[in-house]
């Protein structure tokens, strides 16, 4: 997957919350049994690290960890888990320092370091690492999803010392990592065919699809307001996009207006 490193000394670490909401601008949930699947046999990937938080209440999502944690096993897979801290309305579950802490810690164990995570403040541990240790650094992330400031950085730097793999683009670097990404048979806020129809259809048509949209996240949902042609949009499989919609969590539908919005 990162034969474009020329590395046998690969560490991978994933903040898996920067790679859950990537999916929205994807467009597809991801299958991370499969996903971390093909790192197992990949001799050029000395250890892969993994970080995210779970909601305690949540059995599910924490016997999700536990299963992860058995599938996976050291000393190739490393995992780490932390619980959602709730601050007013919003749980927090940053993994920032853990993840500073190990890639500071391991630094000996691999050539390149190939980061998961578009987040602005592992800038200063990036150059440190090029600088002092001359290491090789690629961040994995997509536009929306990765900082001004490490794009603006990336650009200063050799393609072969620091580079930015973007898995929303369609090429040889980026196509292997999106697929092993996919998850086949589930779509998520943003479907393709919706990103294409946006990109296609007039303003006037947009706005009715934004304020439609809103009525659907203020649980006010007025047909009137659709768009001509989109009640008729659906996907490979002829599902109807508008049910996909109304069908995904709250927090999917919240996303999909701010992408809505963004078109504007």
């Amino acid at each position: 997957m990162f034969w474009f490193t020329n590395s046998k000394r690969i560490g991978i670490y994933i903040d898996y919350s920067n790679l859950y909401h990537a999916k929205y601008t994807l467009g597809r949930s991801y299958d991370i049994d499969k996903f971390l699947q093909n790192f197992v046999d990949d001799k050029t990937i000395s250890k892969v690290w993994f970080y995210g938080a779970y909601n305690k209440t949540n059995i599910t999502q924490y016997q999700r960890t536990q299963s992860l944690q058995k599938t996976f096993q050291p000393p190739k897979f490393y995992f780490y888990f932390k619980k959602l801290e709730t601050r007013g309305e919003k749980q927090k579950g940053n993994v920032d320092t853990e993840m500073w802490r190990d890639i500071a810690k391991d630094s000996q164990l691999r050539d390149t370091l190939v980061l998961f995570s578009g987040d602005g403040d592992f800038l200063y541990i990036i150059d440190q690492l090029i600088k002092n240790e001359n290491k090789q650094i690629v961040i994995v992330s997509t536009r929306g999803h990765i900082a001004k400031e490490l794009i603006d950085y990336i650009n200063t730097h050799d393609i072969n010392r620091c580079r930015f793999v973007d898995i929303h683009k369609e090429n040889e670097i980026a196509l292997p990592i999106k697929k092993a990404l996919k998850h086949e048979r589930r779509w998520v806020a943003i479907p393709p065919e919706l990103v294409e129809y946006i990109a296609n259809t007039d303003p006037e048509k947009r706005q009715k699809l934004y304020e439609w949209m809103q009525s659907v996240c203020d649980n006010r949902k007025n047909n009137l307001l659709l768009p001509v042609n989109f009640d008729t949009l659906s996907n490979n499989n002829h599902y109807p996009t508008m049910k996909t919609i109304l069908h995904r969590k709250d927090e999917e539908k919240k996303q999909l207006l701010e992408y809505i919005k963004s078109t504007l």
